[in-house]
């Protein structure tokens, strides 16, 4: 019957249309219509300055990605396989597994369909990955048709991994796989570390070259190194069609690996599909997408009852601590990008400081996003919430407890190791200081926000710029109120400085409780948006 049966197509076909539908619900309606204008406006506005920049390509460019990309794409398919996220190859939805595979379908029908979804989601993932790409040279055609074989390679390898697992006891080939990965990575580790600590003063790109050939490390990338040549390629012939024809065929080698590996991977399927689906439930319940939903293994101790502010807080902070591998993976990738520009621009950076401050907005604005241990994790407990004995003032202050104390944390590392770097770990303990309130005027602010206009959490779908379009609406209302306080606690902390006859401690201090006191003043409005929400009305569905 072929690879793929005929009723497969019609609901390949149902699902692109859906997607169109997707994209394009609530476009009728007004406020609809301002946020999918908004979030394409801006999509597009990001795209073209990288394509503009790849025009312009330098030789020292292309080779700094042709050095860093077979990197970048170990690291990725080795996370991929260590984690849960390899789970996805495998995965159908609660839908798929109750009518596919009650349906008229092999196993391997079924296993090609899902390949085919899971590359028409590489199509637009590629997109966001290779405008990244684009950015550090490489031709933006090359790096549309580089990152996505990539990226398909990095898909059929996973899946090819996990069906292979499914010929093996569960338990077995998860401490194998783990062993296996375990020990490559202190193979590599132990092949470059002298490479990396005896490079100081050789810049990134020489150490990167080095590390390249060094022991385990140039075997396991001999493999993605089309790929790579693919990406940077500079012209469509000779370089992009022989790279990428040989990036092809080693894809259609692992499909085909992929079809072959008769293995009954469906019983599998069905307990990755439970397990994503009560992670989907707990996300909507937790506010934290990546958390495992497993029972810490330290117990919170209590608080102080503070009003009633002292048992919220110790809630969101027990919900953060039974989610910590999530946290923990998000703030590592977090760090990551604000530390690696860091280390590799060093002390003698003249603009290390401005280079900071930009990376710690940009953390800041996605923590303020991720760290849902708040009102946004507690829409389904509202009418509980509500009953509760406790005035709204102190449920309003005890849920900002938790995210603020959790981003001021990765402030002050961030900060800190900033400021050894420098040699200036006052100006990083002074930072840390003002993060403080600042963190409460954000996180207050998202909970006024949420209360008054409340969306329940969803996976975002590919082209959802109406998602997109809303989220940068309530990203510019944060940053506006961010900036209205820091410029009002600035213009405090002046005229203090002037009167004091040029003392920063006094102007400092000035600024500072203006600022406490205007992040203070998003707790009473906090409390003003519960009281009003209203269960019966205000409710998403």
């Amino acid at each position: 019957m072929g690879l793929m049966h005929p009723a497969l197509w019609v609901l390949f076909r149902l699902r692109l249309r859906g997607l169109g539908r997707r994209v394009l619900r609530g476009v009728k309606s007004p406020k609809g219509a301002i946020s999918f204008a908004l979030g394409l406006g801006v999509f597009c506005m990001w795209l073209a300055p990288s394509l503009l920049m790849a025009s312009s390509a330098k030789a020292s460019d292309l080779e700094r990605l042709h050095t860093v990309y077979p990197m970048i794409v170990f690291g990725l398919t080795a996370v991929t396989l260590l984690t849960s996220a390899g789970e996805r190859a495998i995965y159908f939805n609660p839908a798929e597994v109750a009518f596919l595979f009650a349906g008229p379908f092999s196993r391997r029908q079924l296993l090609v369909f899902k390949q085919l979804i899971s590359v028409m989601g590489v199509l637009f993932s590629a997109v966001i990955f290779a405008v990244i790409m684009a950015r550090f040279g490489a031709v933006w055609y090359a790096a549309y048709v580089g990152v996505f074989l990539t990226l398909l390679f990095v898909h059929f390898l996973t899946t090819a991994v996990m069906l292979v697992g499914q010929m093996f006891a569960e338990r077995a080939y998860t401490r194998l796989r783990k062993a296996i990965l375990a020990g490559l990575g202190a193979a590599v580790v132990v092949s470059v570390w002298p490479v990396v600590s005896a490079g100081a003063d050789r810049g990134l790109v020489a150490i990167l070259t080095e590390a390249r050939q060094a022991g385990v490390l140039r075997y396991l990338l001999i493999p993605l190194e089309p790929f790579a040549r693919a990406t940077t390629a500079v012209s469509v012939f000779p370089d992009l069609v022989l790279w990428a024809g040989v990036c092809l065929a080693a894809n259609a080698i692992l499909f085909a690996l992929v079809i072959r590996l008769d293995a009954e991977y469906r019983d599998a399927a069905v307990a990755i599909s439970q397990r994503m689906h009560g992670r989907i439930e707990r996300a909507r319940r937790s506010g934290m997408a990546a958390g495992t939903g497993t029972t810490a293994r330290w117990r919170m101790p209590g608080l102080p009852w503070f009003g009633g502010a002292g048992p919220i807080a110790w809630r969101q902070l027990t919900n953060a601590a039974r989610n910590s591998r999530g946290l923990l993976m998000m703030v590592m990738f977090l760090g990551i990008g604000v530390g690696a520009p860091l280390l590799v621009k060093g002390r003698e950076f003249e603009g290390f400081w401005a280079l900071l401050a930009s990376a710690l907005i940009w953390l800041t604005i996605m923590l303020t996003m991720a760290l849902r241990f708040d009102f946004r994790a507690d829409l389904d407990q509202m009418d509980w919430l509500k009953m509760l004995p406790i005035r709204p003032l102190a449920i309003a202050a005890g849920q900002v407890v938790t995210p603020v104390l959790l981003c001021t944390a990765l402030h002050a590392a961030a900060l800190g190791f900033a400021g050894y770097l420098q040699g200036m770990p006052e100006v990083a303990a002074a930072a840390v200081v003002f993060a403080i309130p600042l963190n409460v005027l954000l996180f207050g602010t998202e909970n006024v926000l949420f209360l008054l206009f409340p969306i329940r959490q969803a996976v975002f779908s590919p082209g959802d710029f109406q998602m997109f379009g809303r989220q940068l609406l309530m990203m510019l209302v944060k940053m506006i109120v961010a900036a209205a306080g820091s410029g009002i606690a600035f213009a405090a902390g002046a005229v203090v400085y002037w009167l004091a006859g040029g003392s920063m401690v006094a102007g400092g201090a000035a600024a500072w409780f203006v600022l406490a006191a205007v992040a203070a003043s998003s707790i009473p409005l906090g409390a003003w948006a519960f009281r009003r929400f209203d269960i019966s009305t205000d409710m998403p569905a």
